[in-house]
């Protein structure tokens, strides 16, 4: 499914009403033009505790749409695939960048000046992702940022 967002609010539809809301606004508050597809639901019976899977995607897609919002070329989309395993369900978001990384690989900081203040997004994702024994891979490929998440039923917070 791919939906453009401009001036008016478009409702988005991953399988879980909380996601769906917080990507339909995040974008929606965005002054730029971005299209998201998304691809894939989220499992009926999800595991993982509300507060965490906000927190987790809150984090993920606001870190989107700032890097689409810096990008100086007009083709600003995120992509986000949701897809559930017999091992688990992972999640991969992707997202244009301008900034290279060297090796392609991503530090845990942030690209803004204020680093005192800034850069728990990531961190914060990581956390969650370690809460639950999951497992995370980010990096930069082809002009691309890549978040790549995986996280097992077994994975279940102790």
């Amino acid at each position: 499914m791919n939906i453009s967002i401009f001036q008016n609010a478009t409702f988005i539809d991953v399988g879980n009403d909380m996601i769906n809301a917080l990507i339909s606004q995040r974008i929606h508050e965005s002054n730029s033009q971005i299209t998201i597809s998304t691809s894939g639901f989220f499992p009926e019976k999800f595991w993982l505790e509300d507060m965490d899977l906000c927190v987790l995607f809150s984090n993920l897609i606001s870190n989107s749409v700032e890097a689409c919002e810096k990008l100086t070329y007009k083709e600003k989309e995120i992509v986000l695939v949701i897809e559930e395993g017999e091992k688990g369900v992972s999640f991969l978001i992707k997202n244009p960048t301008e900034t290279e990384f060297k090796d392609g690989n991503v530090d845990w900081g942030t690209t803004k000046e204020d680093k005192q203040n800034h850069g728990y997004g990531l961190r914060n994702i990581k956390h969650i992702v370690e809460k639950y024994h999951g497992n995370i891979d980010i990096y930069e490929k082809e002009n691309k940022f890549i978040v790549n998440i995986m996280l097992g039923e077994h994975c279940l917070s102790q």
